[in-house]
């Protein structure tokens, strides 16, 4: 009897161990259907099936009509319509700045053929002669404003396309329309002086005084942008394009999530990797490149 007791716990023991076996084999089975080695982490994880979108970025400066005035960071309104005309007939959609952001860090979907139109320096012609046109044509776009163009306008006191700077109390109107995305362009760094060209440090400077007066200047457009708009703001022009790292590091404590630059070319966004917002290349609009030639291979 002792010995039948003990074979009968055994085959129990046995069709145990079988069975955790056959549990463990179909397990290994399945793996390749649940995971595929192949796909990365991101792509696992992405609620879409875009995880790279590629995206140009136009670069404006002046619009104005005078036939006199055309300079090659000067448009006329007309040849702003025509590009216009070429991104709606070509199936290219807008983006600003919360758009490019939520699709990296949320994977948020992007428009098919996404754009970013952006203007630079803060010109009263860029609300006089761009903002009906982008409305007519139901676009947005992104104004890179300097500060102190801004006050420099206040003090003068005029609207006038030809020559005069955004002010304050129109800059708060425009983020209130919806077509305007309001970004920094730096406070009073637009400026090349004391061998120093935008952001970039002057020879004379030690390291600590670099990031302090860096410190100090995107701080004060920072706090002004987010009184006038009611947000604080998120992207970076570069003045002139010139970078640095320094730059940068202050940009992300202060809270930019984006910057861009002037090198020429297209960027490629990435869903989870933030670092793939900054620097991004952009194509300028200069008088004799319409946004046909730039982005038509």
């Amino acid at each position: 009897m002792f010995i039948s007791i003990h074979l009968s716990k055994l085959r129990s023991w046995l069709l145990l161990i079988l069975l955790m076996l056959n549990l463990l084999l179909i397990a290994l089975l399945c793996y390749p259907i649940l995971v595929d080695p192949s796909t990365s982490q991101t792509d696992v994880q992405h609620p879409y099936s875009v995880s790279h979108v590629e995206l140009p970025i136009l670069m404006y400066h002046d619009i104005l009509k005078s036939p006199a005035r055309q300079q090659p960071y000067v448009i006329s309104p007309a040849k702003l319509e025509q590009d216009l005309i070429f991104l709606c007939d070509n199936g290219y959609q807008t983006v600003v700045t919360q758009d490019i952001v939520a699709f990296v860090e949320y994977g948020e979907p992007l428009p098919s053929k996404p754009i970013m139109i952006t203007f630079d320096d803060g010109y009263f012609n860029n609300v006089f002669y761009a903002e009906p046109l982008l409305k007519k044509y139901q676009m947005r776009a992104v104004i890179f404003v300097v500060g102190a163009y801004c006050e420099r306008a206040v003090k003068e006191g005029e609207e006038n396309p030809n020559y005069s700077y955004i002010q304050w109390d129109r800059l708060s109107q425009m983020a209130e329309g919806g077509i305007w995305d309001i970004q920094c362009h730096s406070w009073n760094l637009h400026a090349v002086s004391g061998g120093r060209m935008g952001v970039q440090k002057r020879s004379s400077q030690s390291e600590s005084q670099y990031l302090d007066a860096l410190h100090c200047d995107f701080a004060q457009i920072t706090d002004k942008l987010t009184e006038i708009t009611g947000s604080p703001p998120l992207a970076f022009a570069y003045p002139y394009g010139a970078m640095s790292e320094q730059a940068d590091d202050v940009l992300k404590e202060l809270g930019y999530k984006v910057t861009v630059c002037s090198n020429h070319g297209k960027s490629t966004l990435i869903y989870g990797q933030p670092e793939t917002l900054f620097r991004l290349r952009r194509l300028a609009r200069v008088n004799n490149r319409s946004a046909r030639s730039l982005l038509t291979p």
